[in-house]
């Protein structure tokens, strides 16, 4: 029988363990995975705290636009109750007259819309939508007491012949 001997070294190379024998590698593989692992670690920590900037970020982002919104209807309401105050000049017909307002914040705009009878020998009722900082008038209806057909019925520079068309129209603003 003919022994032959092996470098075991040699032939453990690449491997974990080996015969009970640990390679040169092995501290190299052992620092490598827990490298690794740390960097893997290091890498969630920092997408966590970046995703959750994020998210603080758009929080406090609809927040600040929730505030916003609701100042600046407030701030509607104010220029409203101006505009209301302008338009209609006899306190005595503010008592009969109603007028109510919505801030778009589609448009980026605040609308009025006046309402209000007029009654001479026959009875009529007026709306006339504005917007209320700039004083412009978008629509306006007039009817008598069966509101058909109008006497008036205009929305921005179209002519309109209902009042369902009037309303549709203003729906469009104050909502």
């Amino acid at each position: 029988m003919i022994r032959t001997r092996v470098n075991t070294e040699k032939a453990c190379y690449n491997l974990v363990v080996c015969d009970g024998l640990e390679p040169k590698d092995n501290m190299d593989y052992k620092n490598s995975t827990i490298l690794i692992l740390i960097l893997i670690i290091l890498g969630l920590g920092y997408y966590n705290y970046t995703l959750s900037n994020k998210i603080d970020g758009v929080v406090s982002q609809a927040s600040v636009n929730a505030e916003s919104g609701y100042n600046k209807q407030e701030d509607c309401a104010k220029q409203a109750q101006s505009f209301f105050n302008y338009y209609i000049t006899d306190p005595a017909e503010r008592n009969v007259d109603e007028y109510s307002n919505h801030y778009n914040s589609k448009l980026d705009k605040c609308f009025v819309l006046l309402q209000y009878p007029i009654t001479d020998s026959n009875i009529y009722f007026s709306e006339y939508l504005f917007d209320a900082v700039e004083k412009k008038l978008y629509g306006s209806f007039t009817a008598g007491a069966s509101l058909k057909p109008p006497l008036e019925c205009k929305t921005l520079d179209k002519f309109c012949y209902s009042k369902d068309t009037f309303d549709t129209f203003v729906k469009t603003y104050m909502e």
